[in-house]
């Protein structure tokens, strides 16, 4: 069994590219019409990506207890640049082992990423 992929359902889905490949960085894979909104593919290829789906017709989408971790260069880096587009560390740097650190910050919809930086 390999893990494939993660759906997030979008409020906004020009705010969550923005968020996802403009300031993260993840390569768009796909774009194509999903029943009456859209759906974009993110991530390398060959690895697990994280698919958005927008639809108009639901109105408020909601996660709890959910977040997605990905990986950056320099922590320091993509919080300050995640900071300055309105998306403020809401937890961390936390380091719970050597060469490993990571912080919180809210995507567009409210999901909680996990920013990683291996050391």
């Amino acid at each position: 069994m390999k893990f494939s992929l993660a759906t997030v359902f979008v409020n906004n889905m020009e705010a969550s590219l923005h968020f996802y490949h403009g300031l993260l960085g993840l390569p768009i894979q796909a774009m194509r019409p999903a029943g009456n909104g859209e759906l974009a593919m993110l991530g390398m290829e060959g690895q697990p990506q994280i698919e958005l789906i927008f639809d108009p017709q639901q109105t408020q989408n909601t996660y709890a207890g959910f977040s997605l971790g990905i990986e950056v260069q320099s922590l320091e880096g993509a919080t300050a640049l995640l900071a300055k587009e309105g998306h403020p560390t809401i937890r961390g740097p936390i380091c719970p082992m050597p060469g490993v650190r990571f912080s919180f910050v809210h995507d567009p919809n409210g999901i909680t990423v996990q920013l990683i930086e291996y050391e």
